[in-house]
């Protein structure tokens, strides 16, 4: 089992560094690339839309009302990282830490399952003592 995950690993890898070779080469094409059979790889921008909530607050709140904080979600990612960049050299963690305890203390955390991912690592190994 472990081997056929090795494989499925490599193949992901290839895959992606194949895509990677015919995107560069349908964009030297100008984006489009004839294969026969009446079709074509075309490259499409795929676009995300962001707000900026700073700069947006006010008209959010008013086009919203008080439903306005049901569309507002924080990455934590995000937010941990902005807690970094702000403690001082040697508190980061600590900082980290504290902000997580005051937010579950306030029951602003909810933590559901996504989905499993499959990780092979090695067994750490136990040191059992007789």
């Amino acid at each position: 089992m472990a081997t056929l995950f090795e494989h499925c690993q490599l193949l992901e890898q290839a895959i992606q560094n194949l895509k990677e070779a015919i995107r560069a080469e349908v964009q030297t094409h100008g984006g489009r690339m004839p294969i026969g059979d009446g079709r074509e790889i075309v490259l499409t921008l795929q676009k995300r839309t962001t707000i900026n909530f700073a700069a947006n607050e006010q008209v959010l709140r008013q086009h919203l009302g008080p439903r306005f904080y049901e569309c507002v979600k924080v990455r934590v990612g995000d937010l941990l990282k902005r807690v970094r960049d702000r403690a001082p050299e040697g508190e980061k963690d600590r900082a980290v830490a504290k902000l997580m305890e005051a937010l579950a203390d306030a029951g602003a955390l909810t933590t559901k399952p996504m989905k499993y991912k499959l990780v092979l690592r090695r067994i750490k190994a136990t040191n059992k003592k007789s």
